[in-house]
C-alpha cells in the first residue's frame, strides 16, 4: 500500500527537523570544534552550561527512544533524571561520548520515521504514539 503525500511529507519534514539547519543551527554544526574550555561554563544570566544542554539532550532523546522501541524502559526522574548535576563533563571523553550517542540515536528515530507506522499506538502505551512523541 503506497503512502498518501502527507504521510511522505511528515515523514520528510521530521527527518529534516532532526537533521538540517532550518530556522537554527543544525546539532552537528553546533558540537563540531565547540571549545572544550567552554564546555562546562555556564554565562552570565543562563542556568545551564553546554555540557549541561548536551546531555540533557542525550538523556531526554534516549528515554524517547527506549520508550518508543521497547516495553521495559523505565523514564528518569523528571526533573533531577534529565540534567548533569555539574556544569563540566565529568571526563576528558564525556562530551565526545555524548555527541556519539546522540547521533546513534538519531539516527535510530531516523529509521523508526522512515519505516514505521507514526500514528499507531504502541501496543504497551495505547495512549501513546511515535509521533506524538516526536513532535
Amino acid at each position: 500500500m503506497s503512502e498518501t503525500k502527507e504521510i511522505v511529507t511528515l515523514r520528510k519534514q521530521l527527518h529534516d527537523l532532526l537533521t538540517k539547519a532550518q530556522a537554527h543551527a543544525s546539532f552537528d554544526d553546533v558540537v563540531k570544534g565547540f571549545p572544550a574550555k567552554l564546555r562546562g561554563v555556564v554565562p552570565e544570566g543562563l542556568p545551564y552550561s553546554a555540557w549541561q544542554l548536551l546531555d540533557h539532550i542525550r538523556i531526554a532523546q534516549h528515554d524517547i527512544l527506549r520508550f518508543s522501541t521497547t516495553t521495559k524502559h523505565k523514564s528518569p526522574q523528571w526533573p533531577e533524571g534529565y540534567w548533569a548535576k555539574k556544569p563540566e563533563p565529568p571526563s576528558t571523553t564525556a562530551w565526545t561520548d555524548a555527541v556519539k550517542q546522540i547521533t546513534a540515536d538519531r539516527n535510530a528515530f531516523l529509521k523508526l520515521i522512515a519505516k514505521g507506522d507514526l500514528f499507531a499506538p504502541f501496543a504497551w502505551a495505547m495512549d501513546r504514539r511515535c509521533c506524538a512523541r516526536l513532535c
